[in-house]
């Protein structure tokens, strides 16, 4: 089961944000980085806080408003959390964004490319029905 790692670097009131990093396969080729944005930290609350930091398993989930995605599973008193497009904090319920770059939408800061980053991640993940996502902050070295 691949695992990956969600390291968020910034809680702010314009959203949490953070990177997911993909290994890729060939030896000596980089990770690709996406960025990641959620709403911001509001104590779990359903529909208005991103999730707590633990480990989640995350199952390949397929509805008419969002097929073909993963949804990550045992949040405590959550569900219905997903992986789909979007830019910024408006455009998520609970759900995790993602993103080629950072940047703003208006005076709003955002994830931007966000299609080309779920594609990236969709075909990462073509071939799992499942995978392993731990949520962290980011710790300096």
């Amino acid at each position: 089961m691949k695992h990956l790692i969600l390291e968020r670097f910034c809680y702010s009131p314009q959203g949490t944000f953070g990177t997911i990093q993909l290994s890729q396969v060939r030896s000596g080729l980089s990770p690709i980085v996406l960025y990641t944005i959620e709403l911001p930290w509001q104590y779990n609350e359903r529909e208005k806080s991103c999730i707590p930091q633990a480990s989640f398993i995350c199952k390949r989930f397929s509805s008419a408003k969002h097929p073909n995605t993963f949804e990550v599973t045992n949040v405590p008193a959550r569900t219905g959390i997903l992986f789909h497009v979007g830019n910024t904090k408006d455009d998520f319920q609970g759900c995790i964004g993602l993103g080629l770059n950072l940047g703003t939408v208006g005076n709003r800061w955002a994830v931007l490319a966000s299609g080309v980053a779920f594609g990236k991640f969709m075909d990462y993940l073509k071939d799992d029905q499942e995978f392993r996502l731990t949520i962290t902050q980011y710790k300096p070295q």
